[in-house]
């Protein structure tokens, strides 16, 4: 499982090619952790389309994040229909807490 030092701004990114080159009209991203208040959180990423015409991506902050599992999910909607889920972790130490 990757891992990743909380406070980093994480790019979340996924690939749509098949055989025609169509693309989706829409992707994306969410994510469930567990907020600085141990609470279950979600937060929901729309991606945009990279210059090279097949890369989603989108940003997300993970200092709202408390240390622990993220898992997440990627879908697209449009000429292509496709999604995939997996998870990472967030890491902070002590002096990792504001």
């Amino acid at each position: 499982m990757n891992r990743f030092v909380r406070k980093n701004l994480l790019t979340i990114s996924g690939t749509f090619e098949n055989a025609s080159g169509t693309q989706p009209t829409s992707v994306t991203a969410v994510l469930h952790y567990r907020d600085l208040s141990d609470a279950p959180a979600t937060t929901t990423i729309n991606l945009s389309l990279g210059t090279d015409g097949v890369t989603w991506s989108g940003a997300w902050d993970s200092s709202a994040a408390k240390e622990g599992r993220v898992e997440w999910m990627v879908y697209s909607s449009g000429g292509v229909v496709a999604a995939a889920e997996g998870a990472f972790s967030i890491e902070a130490n002590c002096a990792n807490t504001v």
